[in-house]
């Protein structure tokens, strides 16, 4: 049995066909988590654990994760394709102790590392991951002086980035891209 489980939200995909011809190989390898707000029921199939829900993406993340029993975690948004190598890359630092967390930045660059494109250990990730945006617009309410810190922060990926330094894990960043197959 794989030490890695794939936990994917999935909300009204557009190009689910096509993301499945690409990365059905990796479904197939490992463990599946599909939490399923809309649109996603050709990945049941595919799944360990299949849940019907409708939920924001950062719920459907954090009920997946829920689910997760093995050692490493990788998240993948349904409209993500990632290369080969960098999966095998990533489960070689993780399996090494050599890194706590991998990622990888899109074709067309994002500007910042992408929560959906990584791969975890999951006990570092259970303890970074606690992205609650709700406490943070009430932050901003409160204290409107320290908008400029929370606004960076409100994304969910570099909420996530920034406390992952701040607890000093090791992030390995890799030199792959992944292929955004929605509308970034």
């Amino acid at each position: 049995m794989s030490d890695l489980t794939i936990v994917v939200p999935i909300k009204n995909p557009k190009k689910l066909d096509e993301w499945l011809r690409q990365m059905e190989w990796l479904l197939k390898e490992h463990r599946a988590i599909i939490i399923d707000s809309g649109g996603g029921e050709k990945l049941e199939a595919f799944s360990w654990k299949y849940v019907k829900k409708d939920l924001t993406e950062w719920e459907a993340r954090e009920l997946g994760y829920s689910f997760v029993e093995t050692p490493l975690v990788l998240n993948l948004d349904v409209d993500t394709v990632l290369p080969i190598e960098y999966v095998q890359e990533a489960l070689e630092l993780l399996r090494s102790g050599k890194a706590d967390v991998t990622a990888i930045d899109y074709v067309e660059s994002i500007g910042h590392y992408g929560l959906g494109t990584s791969m975890w250990r999951t006990d570092v990730l259970k303890e970074v991951y606690d992205y609650p945006p709700k406490a943070l617009e009430l932050a901003m309410k409160e204290e409107p002086s320290h908008w400029h810190v929370f606004r960076y922060t409100i994304c969910e990926c570099i909420y996530v980035w920034n406390k992952l330094c701040a607890l000093k894990k090791k992030f390995v960043p890799l030199l792959y891209k992944a292929v955004n197959l929605g509308e970034h």
